[in-house]
């Protein structure tokens, strides 16, 4: 529009478009803006419709051109990664802990920060594609535990979770070298015998559990503790059967490995020391009180784990502490009479059998060969166990 067809009036307003669409981009005003106000702008509404409508138009079309289409700002500029990721994204670690190394590809600078001091990542920024190094600390504790490296690349975020396994110490397993034993109450255990407790049996190797599993592990793995006598070393309790094998399904994902319950040969064979075995009418004694938590000394109350003198493998508490669950139903009478090998009891029944006696019990009850059963689904605070492998 030339100046020459607007009038005056017109021409003002023109001329204050122009201030307000360089202010609107530029963030600055003209030194020779005009110092009119709104008398001006009643005087350019009184005018005629068609100039009027010039202006309007004049108005929009500035105002546009000044903030954008629908009113938007411009975009900032942002670095952001083309291709952008971590590899490997997960890491799965040993109680010992280590150094795993994980590629980092970025085509603009990057940042990392762990969330847990015992896991770090160096170097901790870059320019581009680069191999880090992620350094996991030894775990000292009963319990698994998991930290989260994030990398930074513009807006953009990748994890890598670091998951780490409990102390070795923790879930110590020793081996028991496979070997034929009679089964149940004989020998120099016949002066305190109760009827039903006697067959040959062979078995393969295992390992069994150094100790009970204790309160720190199992609320590691379930996120809870149902315990009646708390203390993160003492044996966990008031655990039925039923809840003991959730618990090993949970271990086992977390691990890889293949936990179970101890069949009752397994484990009165490892009880009496296996292929080691003295004889005794305990777990590693004639003196129970060498070996067990029983009810002449443990004040009404379980102990921590692996505070008595160990067998003759070198296992805890299985005398006294806690009753503990094992693998089979109980059978109604006594044992087959037939030599077996690598028995796991009958096929069903309505108990679950268990053994080692416990705090609250006396010393016919804590002996070896003792057997007792509970239902599956029921618990006591007398109650815990211990795994095997395999």
């Amino acid at each position: 529009m030339s100046a020459d067809f607007v009038p005056k009036g017109d021409r003002q307003f023109l001329d204050w478009l122009t201030i307000v669409v360089n202010y609107l981009k530029n963030k600055t005003t003209s030194p020779k803006a005009p110092t009119w106000g709104l008398g001006a702008f009643k005087t350019i509404f009184n005018m005629r419709t068609k100039h009027f409508m010039m202006c309007a138009a004049s108005l929009a079309a500035g105002l546009a051109l000044a903030v954008g289409c629908g009113g938007s700002e411009e975009p900032a500029d942002s670095e952001e990664p083309a291709d952008f990721g971590v590899s490997p994204a997960t890491i799965s670690a040993s109680a010992d802990g280590g150094e795993t190394a994980v590629a980092v590809t970025a085509n603009v600078p990057w940042t990392a920060a762990s969330s847990d001091a015992w896991c770090t990542v160096s170097p901790a920024s870059g320019n581009g594609n680069t191999t880090v190094t992620v350094n996991i600390g030894k775990n000292p504790n009963a319990a698994p535990r998991t930290a989260t490296a994030t990398v930074a690349a513009g807006t953009r975020t990748k994890q890598i979770v670091v998951t780490q396994a409990a102390a070795d110490e923790y879930t110590a397993m020793v081996f028991v070298a496979g070997g034929t034993f009679t089964l149940g109450c004989t020998g120099g255990l016949n002066s305190d015998c109760y009827g039903g407790e006697t067959p040959q049996v062979t078995l393969s190797d295992f390992s069994i559990g150094k100790y009970e599993v204790d309160q720190a592990l199992w609320e590691s793995v379930m996120g809870s503790n149902p315990s009646y006598f708390k203390d993160s070393n003492f044996p966990v309790e008031r655990v039925s059967w039923n809840d003991v094998q959730i618990f090993i399904g949970k271990l086992n994902a977390i691990t890889g490995k293949k936990y179970r319950l101890p069949t009752e040969a397994e484990w009165e064979y490892a009880a009496r020391g296996g292929a080691k075995s003295q004889g005794y009418k305990y777990s590693g004694s004639d003196n129970i009180k060498d070996v067990a938590w029983y009810v002449s000394n443990s004040d009404d109350a379980p102990h921590a784990v692996g505070t008595k003198l160990p067998n003759e493998l070198g296992i805890y508490d299985m005398t006294g502490n806690v009753y503990e669950w094992c693998s089979d139903w109980r059978a109604i009478g006594s044992y087959p009479a037939e030599a077996q090998q690598n028995p796991t009891g009958p096929s069903s029944g309505t108990a679950r059998v268990l053994r080692g006696g416990c705090w609250r019990y006396n010393t016919t009850d804590c002996r070896v060969v003792y057997r007792s059963s509970f239902s599956p689904d029921e618990l006591s605070y007398t109650v815990g166990f211990r795994l095997v492998l395999p």
